[in-house]
């Protein structure tokens, strides 16, 4: 349990540090979507 909990906490820690700013670059392309045809039009 203790070797699991080990491994575990780093990797996600990891996860969590990679998925903020792919989520921070998800948003912004979502946010570009909208805007450019807003631009457009």
């Amino acid at each position: 349990m203790a070797l699991t909990l080990r491994i575990d906490k780093p990797i996600a820690e990891l996860a969590l540090a990679a998925d903020l700013p792919l989520s921070l670059i998800m948003l912004q392309v979502a946010v570009n979507r909208v805007r450019r045809p807003k631009r457009a039009s």
